[in-house]
């Protein structure tokens, strides 16, 4: 396998910079901007623009045409290929407390397993916190978390994301690392359910976790490898998570399936942005400071900048 991305200087056209000079600075590091004043007028192209140039006139021409090309454009360019629904899905209830949250949440642990019709399998657990006293079903506020679902409660579970690497015995100081990023007591208090799981169990962070990743399901010779990928990414595999996650919500007679707001922070927020455009069902996307390739704007010289990620 090869990483079959274009050469740096092959992307530049796109981008409209004023110099070379100046384009070579950035790419070297060398010249970063944080002044809003220094910003340089940028072209940004019109979503409603097809390839032939003329401009999508009718809702059908949108969704049947030119969205599907997008998101083409952007899982050949960025993301990755789209993985498929696995052959199958079965959710096992690993734990549930109907007192938790100090009496006003269900909590449920929950692992969420998929196989393929040759045999493979892949697995990684969940973590949903249910309100006892709002009308149901509920709203769930959904994502990933980054040092495993331990970290994201001060109640006592098992801990997650251990493929990144975490020692299996955490000292008390470690746990719950993390409670203040997810405030499930307030989610709650207002009426809203919370679901999440480790991004280190859908795929372990490190160029390295390709064989420990959910795309064993479907790729082969992926032990032993490291780097990029020329078809796949970790963004993509981690996004297929949160719609898998998704698929056991509408499992769940207490949620409310068609109100999931999907979220992440940083590279968690590129993945869930991803996620959302390439699965309808969720009906909002928050994306935290999801950075260059998440929701800034790429022809932009402010900040982090493609040009520069792409040569990492």
């Amino acid at each position: 396998m090869t990483d079959s991305r274009k050469p740096i200087l092959d992307l530049l056209p796109d981008y409209h910079y004023p110099d070379m000079d100046m384009v070579r600075k950035i790419i070297d590091g060398k010249l970063v901007n944080y002044d809003e004043g220094k910003v340089p007028q940028f072209t940004l192209p019109s979503p409603l623009q097809k390839a032939n140039g003329t401009t999508v006139g009718t809702a059908f021409e949108w969704v049947n045409s030119q969205r599907p090309r997008i998101l083409d454009m952007f899982a050949r360019e960025m993301y990755g290929r789209i993985l498929s629904r696995p052959d199958s899905a079965s959710f096992e209830i690993l734990s549930q407390k109907d007192d938790a949250l100090d009496g006003t949440a269900i909590r449920k642990e929950v692992r969420l397993h998929f196989g393929m019709n040759d045999g493979r399998k892949f697995h990684f657990d969940l973590l949903l916190y249910i309100p006892k006293d709002a009308p149901k079903p509920v709203p769930v506020f959904l994502g990933l978390n980054f040092k495993g679902n331990h970290n994201c409660t001060d109640e006592a579970i098992a801990p997650t994301g251990q493929n990144g690497g975490v020692p299996l015995e955490l000292t008390a100081d470690e746990k719950a690392m993390q409670i203040g990023r997810w405030h499930f007591r307030e989610a709650v208090k207002r009426g809203y359910a919370c679901a999440t799981a480790c991004y280190q169990d859908i795929f372990p962070d490190r160029p390295d976790g390709w064989g420990q990743s959910a795309l064993t399901l479907y790729e082969d010779n992926l032990e032993g490898f490291s780097g990029a990928h020329e078809n796949y990414t970790a963004i993509g595999v981690w996004s297929w998570g949160l719609r898998r996650m998704l698929d056991y919500l509408e499992t769940e007679p207490l949620i409310d399936a068609s109100r999931v707001a999907v979220h992440g922070h940083s590279r968690l927020g590129k993945t869930a942005l991803w996620a959302g455009a390439c699965d309808t069902r969720f009906r909002l996307v928050i994306s935290n400071d999801s950075g260059c390739g998440g929701a800034a704007i790429a022809r932009r010289w402010f900040g982090e900048l493609y040009i520069v990620m792409h040569n990492v």
